[in-house]
């Protein structure tokens, strides 16, 4: 099934079924690679990616009053922008316009959805050459994690994207709905998916690089280790 698929599904109640399967389909794959062992190296990368992933989520999530998104900026596609006009709405005082209306919408459904894959996933994941990824770089991390992963994101994403539009009541959105066909609609939520993934991404691969900076910072003496500090 590809991602156009899962996001003609009919309710997101069918969606969030898949995509528990689908994540946890994510897993053996994983696991599988767990039989390069426990190392405290493996175990220091393994740190390492969980703290960044947390520090970006958090990030992504903003302050505790609400989401900021600040770390989760989207574009609103031209063809959302053309239906908004077309609908005759507008977006009012909203900070952002449009684009902080899709990103807010996309990051409250996505983005604890794809927190949860990872979570998973880094508990699983057997890592066959720490010592590479600490001398490849400052992101090195990420693109190895990104890598094993992956289409994991591209095929939940779209159909994440689609829950959000659907459960949100704005009038901007719902009018700007009314206006698109069902092919304008998926062409839309592949373009926010696409987005989205790169978002996490980048928010990922930035804490991974700020963490290597300032290794001691973490205090966690594994991670130290993994470094040489210890």
């Amino acid at each position: 099934m590809d991602a156009l698929e899962i996001n003609a599904l009919s309710s997101p109640i069918q969606r969030r079924s898949l995509f528990g399967l689908m994540a946890a389909a994510i897993l053996p794959s994983l696991a599988a690679c767990a039989s390069y062992g426990h190392s405290t190296e493996a175990e220091g990368v393994r740190r390492l990616l969980v703290l960044a992933c947390n520090r970006a989520f958090a990030r992504m999530r903003g302050d505790k009053a609400g989401w900021s998104h600040a770390a989760f900026r989207l574009k609103a596609p031209q063809a959302l922008h053309d239906a908004v006009e077309q609908a005759r709405v507008g977006v009012g005082s909203q900070p952002g316009g449009l684009d902080q209306i899709v990103s807010s919408l996309t990051a409250e459904v996505a983005l604890p959805r794809l927190e949860e894959v990872l979570r998973e996933a880094l508990r699983a994941i057997g890592i066959p050459d720490p010592q590479a990824i600490v001398a490849a770089g400052d992101r090195a991390g990420t693109i190895w994690l990104r890598k094993s992963l992956g289409s994991a994101f591209a095929l939940l994403l779209p159909g994440l994207v689609a829950e959000a539009f659907e459960q949100d009541r704005g009038i901007v959105v719902q009018e700007a709905r009314r206006m698109l066909d069902p092919a304008a609609s998926k062409s839309l939520a592949a373009d926010l998916a696409v987005q989205a993934e790169s978002a996490v991404w980048a928010a990922i691969a930035t804490e991974e690089a700020a963490i290597r900076a300032d290794v001691r910072g973490t205090g966690d003496r594994v991670i130290m280790a993994l470094f040489g500090l210890m």
